[in-house]
């Protein structure tokens, strides 16, 4: 496993790299929009998931009902009835 070992030019091209995706102008406001935004799609993708695994579950029963059938007719055929 290779360890990353943080050089003062890499620290600095890191805080550089910080600064430059920055935007100086951002007020309060704005970031507090964009954290209501990010807030929003995360309720949303909280909720998708939530949805999913439902589905996810309701198909496993499903499959196991099918399956459970599907043994006791074969224990029906085997038992010519």
């Amino acid at each position: 496993m290779h360890k990353s070992v943080e050089t003062p030019n890499h620290a600095e091209d890191n805080s550089r790299r910080d600064t430059e995706t920055r935007q100086p102008t951002d007020t309060l406001a704005d970031v507090l929009e964009q954290a209501s935004i990010l807030r929003g799609a995360l309720r949303d993708a909280l909720s998708a998931t939530g949805d999913l695994i439902r589905s996810l579950k309701r198909d496993k029963k499903r499959r196991r009902a099918f399956e459970s059938t599907l043994a006791s007719l074969r224990q029906l055929e085997r038992t010519g009835a």
